[in-house]
């Protein structure tokens, strides 16, 4: 061991060095206090022995001054006292001493406390050692040798904080590389881990010593980048994509990877958090563009969350009663009575008000919510139906249609779901009709004709909503189960001034005619277009000439009026469940 002898009695300090160098040690001496802090400084020993009472820098002093540094090693402190008082002792120890030994000096005692401060430091330095590899190891990707998870949390809000007078500061990059499970799938695991491993010798091969490179987990990399600039990131990740999407060979097996990179720059202060979800949004908004970088857009972001922010309120709408159907007339074109309506969804929403299908059902149909939401459709517009009968004259043809959607119609409970709506409001089939889009129809037209028929079996009618757009052909046409044609508000816009919309809506109808169908148009707007359609043999239409989408309470209004008799018993609103 190094010994450092602190005294201003020569004759003490003797006393140490010759017990010392008889056990092997080296010693280092100072005669006062200062002479000591700069010897420690310079050699860095394991035991130091100091007399308590010096002039200037004293024992007490220099003790605290020595626990206040960080050496790496710990440095055993004893204290050399005239009396040995209880009270000395215990102000040595909150000093930060180890040990007190009185003057004179026993050289057996002070033998012993030495092999006693052996036995200390040694354990403190196997302690250290050991903390140090536990450090290391949680700080180092096993895999990859790269920086580990828990080292980039620890150095990204520290990177983040940096910025240089001329505004330049760090950046951070994500990559992921695409369909990596597919070549765990294809060719194990081992395969999936070397090609981990070039992956983090690439990416180290493209960054500065002062840049820092850590895997996330899985395949996902970050590269925090130091004192950049936009352009200088937007650079780096173009190099990243491209050298990650190079050819890996791996043992017998060549593996070409193709990377996604999302790049964020901080402007001025920003949450390591929201630093790390930002770069995540630029990232995945590469990979659904299949691949390549991309800057992070704040709008894009904002736009993702409030699609987020829909698709969490919309599952838990319908239970909250937050759902009402709209119902828009559907008319006999001869005489303009209302033959039926088709319901259509609204959101009373409690902080956006009322949202039209056009600004939901799009991330229903993506997230699958359009599952429970069409059943809620489905139930709530069979349920309204007998309210519709009681205001027409008995006998009186009548239908309520419902649309199906794409996820609706691979749902294994949609028959038992058409089934259990008509039985618990007691309705005969007849009086609902199912719209099935053209385009999912022709997704997988075996199965949607084995589902159709299966619907059909119940008694229901089915219609073909958009019919023109989704390319069906006539075979297919004959062998569905389709009661109604309706044709697409395309062909109907420009019906009265358009010569080849004429004559595709002409066609249409007269296809159906020949396959017993009947026509509905959709989107009749102007009298010119009902004149026309009416000329082409087109038996039914819907569209705001007739009536917008309306409340139930108007729509029973508006049959009352049309067939006088006792008043309409109008449903009660419930109130609706608080959030």
């Amino acid at each position: 061991m190094k010994i450092l002898v602190v005294d201003d009695d020569p004759s003490a300090r003797l006393v140490v060095e010759v017990v010392a160098e008889e056990l092997g040690h080296q010693c280092f001496s100072a005669d006062n206090g200062k002479k000591a802090w700069q010897l420690f400084g310079e050699v860095t020993p394991d035991v130091v022995v100091s007399d308590r009472a010096m002039p200037g820098l004293d024992g007490l002093e220099l003790c605290r001054r020595i626990r206040a540094v960080e050496t790496g090693t710990y440095a055993y402190l004893v204290l050399l006292t005239e009396y040995g008082e209880p009270a000395d002792v215990l102000e040595g120890m909150h000093a930060g001493a180890d040990d007190c030994l009185t003057k004179p000096l026993d050289p057996f005692e002070l033998q012993a406390r030495l092999m006693a401060a052996r036995r200390v430091t040694a354990l403190h330095a196997e302690l250290t050692h050991s903390w140090a590899e536990q450090v290391r190891q949680a700080n180092t990707d096993a895999l990859t040798g790269l920086a580990s998870r828990a080292a980039f949390d620890v150095m990204l809000p520290r990177m983040l904080a940096r910025r240089g007078p001329d505004g330049r500061g760090s950046a951070l990059l994500l990559a992921d590389l695409d369909a990596f499970k597919a070549v765990n799938d294809r060719y194990g695991h081992r395969v999936g881990d070397q090609l981990l491993r070039v992956t983090a010798e690439r990416l180290t091969a493209l960054v500065r010593d002062a840049d820092l490179v850590a895997r996330l987990g899985g395949d996902e990399f970050a590269v925090i980048v130091d004192d950049t600039d936009v352009r200088g990131a937007i650079v780096l990740a173009g190099r990243i994509t491209e050298a990650l999407g190079e050819t890996a060979e791996l043992g017998d097996i060549s593996v070409t990877p193709r990377a996604s990179v999302g790049v964020y720059i901080p402007d001025g202060q920003v949450d390591a958090g929201q630093a790390l979800v930002c770069a995540d949004m630029a990232m995945y908004t590469a990979k659904y563009a299949s691949g390549g970088h991309q800057l992070y857009d704040a709008e894009r972001h904002r736009s993702i969350i409030e699609r987020y922010d829909i698709e969490l309120d919309l599952r838990a709408a319908p239970a909250r009663g937050e759902m009402v159907l709209h119902y828009q007339p559907i008319v006999d074109l001869a005489t303009r009575q209302i033959l039926g309506v088709e319901a259509l969804v609204r959101w009373n929403h409690p902080t956006r008000g009322v949202l039209e299908p056009d600004a939901f059902i799009e991330v229903a149909e993506e997230s699958g919510a359009i599952v429970d939401l069409g059943r809620w459709v489905l139930a709530q517009g069979c349920a309204d139906t007998p309210l519709f009968l009681a205001v027409l004259p008995e006998g009186h043809p009548f239908t309520v249609a419902v649309n199906l959607s794409r996820r609706q119609l691979s749902s294994h409970t949609l028959v038992d779901d058409v089934s259990d709506a008509l039985h618990s409001n007691g309705l005969t089939p007849e009086r609902l009709v199912l719209e099935v889009t053209e385009t999912a129809l022709m997704q997988d037209a075996d199965a949607m004709i084995s589902l159709l028929h299966k619907l059909k079996s119940l008694g229901v009618e089915l219609a073909m909503d958009d019919f023109g757009t989704g390319y069906s052909s006539l075979a297919q046409l004959r062998t569905m189960p389709i009661d109604v044609l309706k044709i697409d508000k395309a062909f109907v816009d420009g019906i009265a001034s358009d010569d080849e919309e004429w004559a595709l809506a002409t066609a249409i109808i007269r296809l159906a005619r020949s396959l017993g169908k009947r026509t509905l148009a959709e989107g009749v707007e102007h009298p010119a277009q009902l004149a026309h359609l009416r000329s082409l043999g087109c038996e039914w239409g819907q569209g705001y000439l007739f009536a917008r989408p309306k409340p139930l309470d108007e729509v029973l209004r508006l049959l009352a009026e049309q067939h006088p008799g006792p008043p309409p018993v109008l449903p009660v609103e419930k109130p609706r469940p608080q959030r």
